[in-house]
């Protein structure tokens, strides 16, 4: 499941809705839950490359997908729990460099 089509263009969509509702003026927002908008704000980069990344054409890695599914359910995390010490901006890179998959990257290591 990780891998297909259908999930990655699912956690785009709540990426994006996360994003959506960090940017707007109102602190209410459509998300069942409240985030840290100011974290978010602070990594919107690094959510678009997310996001393009997982609409992009091609496999992605099913690692990259759970780092990117886990940090997006995951009520604990910096991006729900404020007491949380976690690098949001940090985990959403490691997301987005996990999706790379295992043969392109071996491929451009020379192995």
């Amino acid at each position: 499941m990780l891998v297909s089509v259908a999930a990655w263009r699912n956690l785009a969509r709540s990426a994006q809705r996360v994003v959506t509702a960090a940017m707007q003026t109102s602190p209410r927002s459509r998300l069942p839950v409240p985030i840290c908008r100011d974290r978010v704000r602070d990594s919107a980069g690094e959510f678009a490359e997310l996001i393009r990344r997982l609409l992009a054409s091609g496999p992605v890695a099913a690692r990259g997908v759970a780092q990117a599914s886990l940090l997006l359910t995951d009520a604990g995390g910096p991006l729900y729990h404020r007491a949380n010490p976690d690098d949001l901006r940090s985990m959403v890179r490691e997301a987005v460099g996990a999706l790379e998959p295992a043969e392109r990257l071996m491929h451009e290591s020379g192995l």
